[in-house]
């Protein structure tokens, strides 16, 4: 047993090399989920384009107000997708086109908070909130996310971005929002605007 510090070496080496096989095995398993999920969403998207490109008022009042956002928006997101310039195409859309758009990020990022929004996107985009907001019935909000937009719009001189301003505006936006209200209202200005929405 002359070496026996050989063999707790190799041991160590056998602990170490199991520990990152896991490691990469765990790392492995949580990508492909990632890649699933990735996936059926791309083929939810594709199935909502299909059932939702030529719908009616009819079809849109029937469709809770969640699946009736994001067809509108997965039709959207398509058209950018064929475009040379996305950002110009944005530009080019109708009113109803950019908020209806906009309102499936917006939703998804206000989650985290208000602010997760604004840091998160650009222009564009960036402006379309407070008019969207304003445009389906939600004036209180619209005026708390346009106080933030302020903040954020690098064209203004006099206004900065301010952390505890920052806070302030998502704590007096998480007083006022309800998702659920918030969707009603998408799902009443595109059953209203569909037309608008869904022209080429």
């Amino acid at each position: 047993m002359e070496y026996w510090y050989l063999w707790v070496i190799f041991a160590l080496l056998c602990v170490a090399t199991a520990f990152v096989l896991h490691k990469a095995s765990h790392a492995l398993h949580l990508h492909n989920d990632e890649k699933e999920k990735a996936f059926r969403e791309i083929e939810r998207y594709k199935a909502l384009k299909a059932e939702f490109r030529d719908a009616n008022a009819e079809k849109a009042r029937e469709t809770d107000p969640e699946t009736l956002l994001t067809a509108m928006y997965a039709i959207l997101e398509a058209r950018l997708e064929r475009a040379d310039d996305p950002d110009a195409c944005f530009v080019s859309m109708t009113a109803a086109q950019q908020y209806a758009y906009t309102m499936h990020y917006f939703l998804e990022d206000v989650d985290e908070s208000l602010s997760h929004f604004f840091h998160y996107n650009g222009e564009p985009m960036r402006a379309v909130p407070a008019q969207a907001l304003e445009a389906i019935g939600e004036p209180t909000l619209a005026a708390v996310v346009r106080d933030m937009y302020a903040m954020f719009d690098e064209s203004r001189e006099d206004v900065s971005l301010d952390t505890q301003a920052e806070a302030d505006y998502d704590r007096r936006f998480l007083e006022s929002y309800d998702r659920a209200r918030v969707l009603e209202h998408c799902k009443q200005f595109i059953t209203e605007n569909l037309t608008d929405i869904l022209s080429a």
